[in-house]
């Protein structure tokens, strides 16, 4: 998002100044971030258990895709010890 705003704030007559830019898009991102949490923050409380089941999902959906355990753990609870592959 910042990368948006950035190529479009540089477009000729809007924010010149690159510290000026800067700064007005540090502020915007960090005010979206912080209004997003704040605004999600009840979302996430009444939901709590949804998201973390859907979570769990896409771990799942990753893990399967990439063939890898990203937790360390297996099904049948056996721990994966990460290693480089040799060739």
């Amino acid at each position: 998002m910042g990368v948006t705003l950035a190529a479009q704030l540089s477009l000729p007559g809007v924010l010149q100044d690159p510290v000026v830019r800067s700064v007005v898009i540090v502020a915007g991102t960090a005010g979206l971030t912080v209004g997003g949490k704040a605004g999600f923050k009840r979302v996430a409380l009444r939901h709590n258990q949804n998201i973390v089941l859907l979570t769990g999902r896409v771990l799942a959906l990753a893990e399967r895709a990439a063939g890898r355990s990203f937790l360390g753990n297996t099904r049948d609870g056996r721990r994966i010890r990460w290693r480089a592959r040799r060739r």
